[in-house]
């Protein structure tokens, strides 16, 4: 078996005040007491590999998302998925909480990046950001904006203004401002002051 207990590989290990939850590629979710190092709790989560997790700033829910097209949402006190999220045509790549927790962004292997109001399950906005397949996706602290990494032949991260209808932002790459990079853009995500963007790429 592979480390903290799952039979293949760890994706993601975020931390939640000192509850931890791992998403795997065995489909199964795990939840950790950080301070004792024990598993609290094993959930078969999705059919298909899980590709992400994240607590919502709060800590009472956690997300995942997985390669099965969905995302899920879960009650951290009674580990129970209280709504799925069904609208991608692939892979779920990533899931995030807006600042606020009433929003969620999944970015997805179709090439598109959804917005989902929590209180409802209901995507609100689908953007497909020119970026294919799309890697990651983040909240400006404001949570008017999210900013979006995919793999298009221009190396590039996009932004995405969720104030506007048609989604038009910047582009960070040899196609707009900033540098460039020599392959995919993997990741991206604001400064702390939503000032400035960081990417990361397959260039090394």
């Amino acid at each position: 078996e592979a480390g903290l207990g799952h039979r293949s590989e760890v994706r993601v290990l975020p931390v939640s005040e000192l509850t931890i939850a791992t998403g795997s590629a065995d489909c199964d979710l795990r939840i950790w007491d950080a301070d004792a190092g024990l598993c609290m709790d094993k959930l078969r989560a999705h059919e298909e590999p899980i590709h992400w997790t994240a607590f919502s700033h709060a800590g009472g829910t956690l997300a995942t998302a997985s390669a099965d097209g969905t995302a899920k949402l879960w009650s951290v006190e009674d580990r129970s998925s209280f709504r799925t999220l069904s609208d991608h045509q692939d892979w779920v790549q990533t899931i995030v909480f807006s600042p606020d927790d009433s929003k969620l962004l999944t970015a997805s292997m179709d090439c598109s990046a959804k917005l989902w109001d929590i209180p409802t399950g209901i995507c609100t906005r689908t953007v497909n950001a020119e970026l294919c397949p799309l890697f990651s996706a983040a909240f400006a602290p404001c949570g008017e904006l999210a900013v979006l990494a995919g793999a298009p032949a221009s190396n590039s991260a996009k932004l995405w203004d969720l104030r506007s209808p048609d989604g038009a932002g910047a582009v960070f790459g040899p196609d707009g401002s900033g540098g460039e990079h020599e392959d995919n853009v993997v990741d991206a995500q604001f400064s702390m002051d939503g000032s400035k963007v960081i990417t990361g790429s397959q260039d090394g």
